[in-house]
Protein backbone atom coordinates (compact mmCIF):
# COMPACT_ATOMS: atom_id res chain seq x y z
CA UNK A 1 0.00 0.00 0.00
CA UNK A 2 1.09 3.53 -0.67
CA UNK A 3 0.19 6.47 1.50
CA UNK A 4 -0.80 9.89 0.32
CA UNK A 5 -0.74 12.86 2.65
CA UNK A 6 -2.90 15.88 1.98
CA UNK A 7 -2.70 19.30 3.60
CA UNK A 8 -6.09 20.86 4.27
CA UNK A 9 -6.54 24.36 5.64
CA UNK A 10 -9.42 26.76 5.90
CA UNK A 11 -10.27 30.15 7.31
CA UNK A 12 -13.79 31.16 8.24
CA UNK A 13 -15.63 33.05 10.90
CA UNK A 14 -18.85 31.16 10.24
CA UNK A 15 -19.60 28.96 13.26
CA UNK A 16 -21.73 26.52 11.26
CA UNK A 17 -18.98 25.99 8.68
CA UNK A 18 -16.39 25.42 11.40
CA UNK A 19 -18.63 22.90 13.17
CA UNK A 20 -19.28 21.05 9.90
CA UNK A 21 -15.60 20.82 9.04
CA UNK A 22 -14.69 19.63 12.53
CA UNK A 23 -17.41 16.94 12.37
CA UNK A 24 -16.05 15.69 9.06
CA UNK A 25 -12.49 15.64 10.39
CA UNK A 26 -13.64 13.60 13.41
CA UNK A 27 -15.03 10.94 11.04
CA UNK A 28 -11.78 10.53 9.10
CA UNK A 29 -9.41 7.78 10.14
CA UNK A 30 -5.94 9.31 10.21
CA UNK A 31 -5.99 13.10 10.65
CA UNK A 32 -3.50 15.29 12.45
CA UNK A 33 -4.35 18.84 13.44
CA UNK A 34 -1.14 20.81 13.10
CA UNK A 35 -2.02 24.47 13.55
CA UNK A 36 -4.78 26.41 15.32
CA UNK A 37 -7.56 23.91 14.55
CA UNK A 38 -7.68 25.07 10.93
CA UNK A 39 -4.74 23.21 9.35
CA UNK A 40 -4.83 19.43 9.06
CA UNK A 41 -2.70 16.66 7.61
CA UNK A 42 -4.88 13.89 6.19
CA UNK A 43 -3.31 10.51 5.44
CA UNK A 44 -5.02 8.07 3.11
CA UNK A 45 -4.11 4.57 1.99
CA UNK A 46 -4.50 3.53 -1.64
CA UNK A 47 -4.05 0.05 -3.06
CA UNK A 48 -1.52 0.03 -5.84
CA UNK A 49 -2.05 -3.06 -7.97
CA UNK A 50 1.31 -2.56 -9.68
CA UNK A 51 3.07 -3.42 -6.42
CA UNK A 52 1.43 -6.85 -6.43
CA UNK A 53 3.33 -7.67 -9.61
CA UNK A 54 6.74 -6.95 -8.12
CA UNK A 55 6.43 -8.06 -4.49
Amino acid sequence: MANKIYLFSYETENVVTTASIEAIMDDLYDVLNIFNKNVYLIKTEDDLSILDKYI
